[in-house]
């Protein structure tokens, strides 16, 4: 008996050693592998798509009313029109058949919502109601050297209010909104105001932004 348990000893000790081997292997795999298994379960399933949300999303096409009081008076645009024609430069521009002066209650002025949105974007329109405007056009007395033949003109719009509040008013909306279509490539304008009118002047050509802008200073300089 003393015999086999000298035998069995060593074979024992040798079988304990072996056992806490393999318990400190699998021990430290499992804390190589843990990792790993973390970060699979944070990753999204192949084959899971991720929805991303367009920025125009819910955007949709508005339409807001501003009601002005009501003023028709239309003798200071002719004296306007003789003052520009003063300078020389322009002409007032009246087609055959047609009134020298146009004229009309209530503008629109529309804001793209989204700009991101290039094929269908979502428009809010502000409609300034009762608010009149009359209208002319006027042409280069000269023709442009390099452009003969070729007719341009600037059109010149005035938006008559019964005060410079409400003129103010108004104002404040053109520095939110467009005049015109925004979408449109061409679509210049400038604005200019003086006592109770908002005057628009839009150059039909690029050939008439030089003239417009000295139409500009002088009526800046006239107003002062």
């Amino acid at each position: 008996m003393g015999l086999i348990n000298t035998f069995k000893k060593p074979f024992y000790v040798v079988f304990c050693l072996i056992a806490k081997l393999m318990r400190n292997y699998f021990f430290y795999t499992l804390l190589i592998l843990l990792p790993s298994c973390m970060d699979q379960q944070k990753e999204p399933a192949s084959g899971t798509k991720t929805e991303i949300q367009h920025p125009c999303a819910g955007l949709k096409d508005t339409a807001i009313h501003r009601v002005f009081k009501l003023t028709t008076a239309v003798d200071d645009l002719p004296e306007l029109v003789k003052f520009i024609e003063g300078r020389g430069e322009l002409k007032q521009y009246q087609d055959k058949g047609m009134p020298a002066y146009f004229k009309d209650t209530g503008i629109v002025l529309t804001r793209i919502l989204c700009e991101d949105d290039n094929y269908n974007p979502s428009i809010e329109r502000w409609f300034l109601d009762s608010v009149f405007t009359i209208s002319t056009s006027f042409k280069l007395v000269k023709e442009v050297s390099g452009a003969k033949g070729i007719f341009g003109t600037i059109h010149l719009t005035q938006c008559n209010f019964d005060s410079e509040t409400e003129k103010e008013k108004a104002l404040a909306l053109f520095q939110k909104a467009s005049w015109g279509d925004p979408q449109h490539k061409w679509n210049e304008y400038s604005l200019l105001s003086h006592k109770n009118r908002i005057y628009i002047l839009e150059p039909s050509l690029a050939m008439m932004t030089d003239p417009l802008h000295r139409c500009l200073k002088a009526l800046e300089e006239k107003w002062r």
